[in-house]
């Protein structure tokens, strides 16, 4: 799908760009508290090399030494410790003992080492649904609102070497609901006029009229409406690792989002359980490729700030039906499929602690926004012909935001 010399090259031109920035921030660093190296260990020292070493001022652990034309850590150093020679024993040039290196001697805060190993992700989310907030097709009431409901995301990864790994996520779960009734009883209360409890559904005109009169109102009448949406996402990546700090990923990504909608009623005064009924279901499959970031940035020697970003363009496929019944009888039963590209946003911010060198746990917050998707609000008319629900509209947006709590295993 992606031409490999491209993303390499990329790849490249980023991890060359970060190198600068890091370098060009250790040399200030280290100017403050640099010094001649007294025992070099036998290091041999190209013509014009210098070799310097600074102390952490918060935890007085040595930062390792780095050869000043490689930029890589120098191993056989009285100044590197053990720590430090342990991950630079990998044999591979990897920017695991730098990040070791800032949190103060200790190997934590990096996404992994250079050995080849897996992480587990398990991450509990509120997330809320919103827009179509007090949407109604009755004049009597409203509905309100989503609340946050509970998902969850799974993610399992393997790192290769120093840069490159792949790795799984499952996200989903979610089921959001809300729903309200209203009914008026025969000798409606004081100041409700006869035939007041109405909806909002009409007939079109003549030759394309149907029967609708359930739906017209009355004074012994009960109205429900209910509202729900699904999401489920799955996930395949491939990822790019740089110096413990960034992370690049691309790959293939599948949601299923649907959403349903009823209105039902039921009117006494046209006889014993004279009942309507409506109904809008839609299900969006989106099938296609994202990019995604993640960076840190240490807070402490435990703690870190992380940045989570993702994007995406899919292939919607859509699905709608649309039925409308009228006591006993089926005035409207149409469905209709549409395929139309669609887009993705994911951002959050998260803070990390590490509770040791595999174990970390993360709190924080996302906002996730979903593009030219359908929704069943959108496939609702007021006014209703043999002809409504033929058309499935799939130019809705959809945005998602909540909070996210996690805990990741490396092994």
């Amino acid at each position: 799908m992606f031409n490999v010399s491209w993303t390499h090259s990329v790849r490249r031109l980023v991890y060359t760009a970060l190198t600068a920035a890091v370098y060009c921030s250790m040399s200030t660093a280290q100017a403050q508290v640099t010094g001649q190296v007294e025992d070099l260990g036998g290091i041999e020292l190209a013509p014009g090399e210098t070799i310097v070493k600074s102390i952490d001022e918060q935890s007085g652990m040595p930062v390792p030494l780095f050869n000043a034309q490689t930029n890589q850590p120098i191993v056989g150093s009285s100044v590197a410790g053990s720590a430090h020679a342990k991950s630079a024993s990998h044999g591979s040039n990897c920017g695991c003992n730098q990040c070791a290196a800032s949190a103060g001697g200790l190997e934590y805060g990096c996404f992994g080492s250079c050995e080849p190993g897996c992480y587990f992700r398990a991450e509990a989310l509120m997330m809320r649904r919103d827009g179509d907030e007090r949407f109604t097709l009755s004049r009597e009431f409203r509905l309100t609102e989503f609340d946050h409901e509970g998902g969850m995301r799974f993610t399992i990864g393997r790192t290769c070497d120093c840069v490159d790994g792949y790795e799984a996520t499952y996200t989903g779960g979610f089921q959001w609901d809300m729903s309200r009734q209203l009914g008026n009883p025969a000798g409606a209360a004081v100041g409700d006029p006869p035939g007041s409890f109405e909806t909002l559904i009409i007939s079109a005109p003549a030759p394309n009229d149907v029967n609708v009169d359930v739906f017209d109102g009355g004074t012994n009448v009960f109205q429900r409406q209910t509202y729900s949406a699904d999401y489920d996402s799955f996930e395949l990546n491939r990822t790019s690792t740089g110096w413990d700090v960034v992370r690049l990923l691309y790959g293939v990504r599948y949601i299923d989002y649907s959403e349903r909608y009823r209105f039902s009623v039921i009117d006494n005064a046209l006889g014993p359980n004279q009942t309507g009924f409506l109904q809008s279901d839609v299900d969006n499959d989106l099938l296609g490729a994202q990019v995604g970031l993640d960076m840190g940035y240490p807070l402490g020697e435990r703690l870190w700030s992380m940045l989570r970003a993702r994007g995406g363009v899919f292939m919607n496929l859509t699905d709608s039906t649309y039925r409308l019944d009228n006591d006993s009888t089926t005035e409207i039963y149409n469905f209709d499929d549409d395929r139309t590209l669609a887009g993705l946003l994911e951002f959050g911010t998260t803070l990390r602690y590490q509770l040791g060198d595999a174990l970390s746990i993360s709190g924080g917050y996302e906002l996730w926004y979903l593009a030219n998707v359908a929704t069943a609000p959108a496939q609702l008319a007021r006014e209703v012909s043999p002809g409504t629900g033929r058309k499935v509209d799939d130019s809705d947006d959809v945005f998602l935001h909540g909070a996210v709590f996690g805990v990741e295993l490396n092994f």
